[in-house]
């Protein structure tokens, strides 16, 4: 039976687009199912980082000139500036750019159907392709507290309640989106309280370069707790009350940043096999159904956007040519703080467990490098503002990946597609039109 489309994407934020770019650009037919606001919380995430390092270039600019007492932040400014920046990216990768690219942009949500046959139902029609990326932007995990599911807080995906000045703020969730939030917002002069539960800030990141970013954090102003679970959460007339084994904080507002994961109503009718709170995948992306592929938030892998990038170039090119594996020893990322963290491949302790002997470990002041004795690169670490120039300008086009915190930060250099042939172009047209 014929389809309508070679992929189907479910989800609409800046990585999700870049890829149906991407595939429209090779010549297949893509649809793209986007889900409102939510689509733009981790860009808003990353503007709001620009905007804390240029309040604290203003700030010591105007120490520098005796002028300190009139250079405080103004929240709203910063939200209006923010807004603006999102506004521009959703001008230049919105629902418009994709049309004309050739994306067939659908509002969602979509949900999976079965009857008569497995597609993509949404509010508009119904989306039936040779295969599907679930990509869509997760709901965050609630830890086990339940009087924290009658309390009011924030999510990324609620970026646009934070137009009005928060106060004291908990930032709970130790990830990259919540280190990243509580620098910008402590430069923006807002009182941040950060419990983390682990001993230690982003404790998948190498721990040389996460102590060295927590004292950067506390000599800030956020007062970062570490080993310190938050065992309860109390809603009173002043504010919201958090309480742990070493005490306690009263804040106006509560933002939710643990690790995402996708509600199971998400789905619709279809049962995928799970692990836990996520879909399980194959070492090709693929679910327990051979035309439905899982990503980022859907799988349970690291939230940042180079990781949701890299996994759906993946998973678009199993579907669309020969399946191939990926290898996240060759993906890099960055954290937007302030000075950025920059990691490629593994950390010591995971290179180590593939390659207990044969280690070569250079530690310089700002980077840590870990090379296979034979010469090959295993990983590198750093935390250092100029760290995306120098490395990304080394790297080949071919190894790049969509990640729109590194675009957000003003390194446009993004990976192209190639020049569509016309067997490409005929292959795409007889898997839709030949599919059984």
């Amino acid at each position: 039976m014929a389809v309508d489309y070679n992929v189907v994407i479910l989800g609409g934020h800046l990585e999700a687009r870049w890829a149906a770019w991407w595939a429209s650009q090779q010549g297949a037919r893509v649809a793209l199912v986007t889900y409102g606001e939510a689509d733009w919380g981790m860009a808003a995430v990353g503007y709001w980082s620009r905007i804390g390092s240029i309040a604290q270039q203003v700030q010591q600019a105007a120490w520098l000139f005796g002028e300190a007492h009139e250079r405080q932040p103004h929240w709203e400014r910063a939200y209006r500036w923010v807004e603006h920046q999102v506004w521009c990216c959703q001008s230049r990768y919105g629902d418009g750019a994709l049309l004309q690219a050739g994306v067939d942009v659908v509002a969602g949500p979509g949900r999976f159907i079965t009857e008569p046959t497995l597609a993509v139902q949404t509010p508009e029609r119904t989306l039936r392709a040779c295969g599907y990326i679930v990509a869509m932007t997760g709901t965050p995990l609630l830890p086990e507290i339940p009087e924290l599911r009658h309390l009011s807080f924030q999510t990324v995906g609620d970026w646009r309640l934070w137009d009005k000045h928060p106060g004291r703020v908990a930032i709970w969730g130790n990830t990259p989106v919540g280190v990243v939030l509580a620098q910008a917002w402590t430069r923006l002069g807002v009182l941040v309280v950060f419990p983390v539960a682990e001993p230690r800030v982003l404790p998948v990141e190498e721990e040389w370069v996460t102590q060295r970013l927590t004292c950067v954090l506390e000599a800030e102003g956020v007062q970062v707790q570490t080993a310190t679970p938050v065992k309860r959460i109390t809603q009173q007339p002043t504010g919201i009350q958090l309480d742990t084994p070493q005490g306690g904080w009263e804040v106006d507002t509560l933002v939710l940043t643990t690790p995402p994961a996708l509600p199971p109503e998400s789905l619709g009718s279809i049962e995928l096999r799970r692990q836990g709170a996520y879909l399980q995948v194959n070492r090709y992306l693929q679910t327990s159904h051979p035309q439905i592929y899982a990503v980022g938030d859907a799988i349970g892998h690291y939230p940042v956007p180079a990781v949701v990038g890299y996994e759906l170039a993946i998973a678009l090119r199993n579907i669309l040519y020969r399946r191939r594996r990926p290898t996240y020893r060759q993906l890099s990322w960055l954290i937007p703080t302030d000075p950025v963290l920059l990691r490629q491949g593994w950390t010591e302790t995971q290179a180590r467990h593939h390659y207990p002997h044969h280690l070569r470990i250079q530690t310089q002041p700002h980077s840590k490098r870990i090379d296979h004795q034979r010469g090959e690169l295993l990983g590198w670490h750093t935390l250092d503002n100029l760290a995306p120039y120098r490395h990304y300008s080394v790297i080949p086009d071919q190894h790049l990946t969509w990640d729109s915190w590194r675009w957000l930060l003003g390194e446009t250099r993004l990976p192209t597609a190639p020049q569509p042939t016309w067997w490409r172009r005929a292959w795409f047209t007889w898997q839709r039109d030949g599919t059984p």
